[in-house]
């Protein structure tokens, strides 16, 4: 967070840990540093990373670390999704049944 911060001190920043938000930023860091909080205190190995960031409250960046599988996912509005530098996208079908 203090690095977010120091980047970018005009951006607010909202997080479960405690945060810097102000409804004036235009940007906002969202940031769950264990997502799967009751997983994890459990010994159950699935909690990510997750990092996002908003302009004026529409998503524009996400980032999401599993550091069980070593997978980093990221996503840029307008730029596609990716796993590990890889490209992934949804599955065109609409149901399991048609894959």
């Amino acid at each position: 967070m203090k690095v977010l911060k120091e980047a970018h001190p005009a951006y607010s920043i909202l997080s479960e840990e405690g945060d810097d938000f102000s409804k004036e930023s235009e940007f906002v860091w969202i940031c769950d540093p264990v997502d799967g909080t009751h997983n994890f205190s459990h010994g159950i190995p699935t909690a990510t990373f997750a990092l996002g960031l908003t302009q004026n409250g529409q998503p524009i960046l996400n980032l999401v670390y599993d550091p069980f599988l070593d997978r980093m996912f990221t996503a840029e509005k307008g730029k596609g999704a990716f796993m590990n530098d890889k490209p992934i996208k949804v599955m065109e079908s609409a149901t399991l049944k048609e894959r």
